[in-house]
């Protein structure tokens, strides 16, 4: 029951969003925010990070609040917001379209920083990489996860395994990978094993954003969001998304006016920049530690709704 219900939760987000990129609302604001990272946690770090969650989720409602007495006041009418807010524990494999478990290695507890994109770099990288929609995938799985061309081709059905290896050297000439290891020996028969890991969640500022061509806009949000919602759904077949009775997901479509949604876009890019130093302080406690790490995924969304959409909560 309790996993129909997050999923029946999460596809009402889903159409919320479908609506906000049909009507041209969700990057109508360049200050929206989207984005979804899985990042190692400890019990601690899971707690800290399911707290910060429910106080941001309750702050973004007080902002509705404020916002209904200073619109009712300048006699205005606002305009509609969705905001959201998941955090749930994810499997360490990933279910296959025969149903079969695939044993998936952890990301490393000594993991690199985020990557800053600016604009020198990124529109490079980013047309590169939107060429092909292979590429955002593996992208999406580096991010998951350090990946060899064997572990890649054996994950992603139809890809074979010199076009892994091919992909991959590709992904780290541009930028987005980056070859943290390898292995030799035993049933590589003196071959050596490469493994890559993405060198960061790319992190794009509003200024960079609003240069960004509309229809690429539109492709990143809805290759974003289409992950996250990947992530939600391989959680809940595997059973862990509600394992954790503390987990958080909701949604919620707000009124809002300028100063409101100044505050919500604050809130929620500081829980996002916080996520990387829980993950560091949960790591320093993981070290030497016979606690098994905890792989949680964090998905926020703040963006402006269709005015159509008339029902508030």
């Amino acid at each position: 029951m309790r996993a129909s219900f997050s999923w029946v939760t999460f596809e009402q987000l889903t159409e919320r969003v479908s609506a906000a990129l049909v009507a041209e609302t969700f990057n109508a604001r360049p200050d929206r925010h989207l984005s979804w990272t899985p990042i190692l946690l400890d019990q601690i770090g899971w707690e800290r990070l399911i707290a910060k969650s429910d106080i941001v989720f309750r702050t973004v409602l007080e902002e509705q609040s404020a916002s209904e007495r200073r619109l009712a006041a300048a006699k205005q009418v606002g305009f509609l917001a969705t905001a959201a807010i998941t955090v749930f524990e994810s499997p360490t494999w990933l279910w296959h379209v025969n149903g079969q478990r695939d044993q998936r290695y952890l990301p490393p507890i000594t993991g690199g920083p985020s990557v800053v994109i600016n604009s020198h770099s990124f529109f490079p990288m980013l047309a590169k990489a939107c060429s092909n929609p292979l590429d955002l995938l593996i992208i999406d799985e580096l991010n998951s996860g350090e990946m060899s061309a064997k572990t890649l081709h054996e994950t992603i059905e139809g890809l074979d395994l010199t076009a892994s290896d091919r992909r991959l050297k590709k992904l780290a000439r541009n930028g987005w990978a980056g070859r943290i290891r390898q292995e030799s020996g035993g049933r590589r028969r003196g071959a050596t094993e490469h493994f890559y890991r993405a060198l960061g969640p790319a992190l794009i500022d509003n200024k960079n954003w609003v240069e960004i061509p509309d229809e690429i806009q539109q492709t990143l949000s809805s290759n974003t969001f289409e992950h996250l919602r990947t992530r939600v759904k391989e959680a809940i077949a595997a059973g862990t998304f509600d394992a954790r009775l503390d987990r958080h997901l909701t949604w919620s479509l707000i009124r809002l006016d300028q100063i409101g949604w100044e505050r919500v876009i604050r809130v929620i890019d500081a829980f996002f920049e916080s996520l990387l130093g829980e993950e560091a302080e949960a790591k320093k406690r993981l070290k030497g530690s016979d606690e098994k790490p905890i792989l949680a995924t964090v998905g926020l969304a703040v963006f402006e709704s269709p005015k159509d959409l008339i029902r508030l909560p």
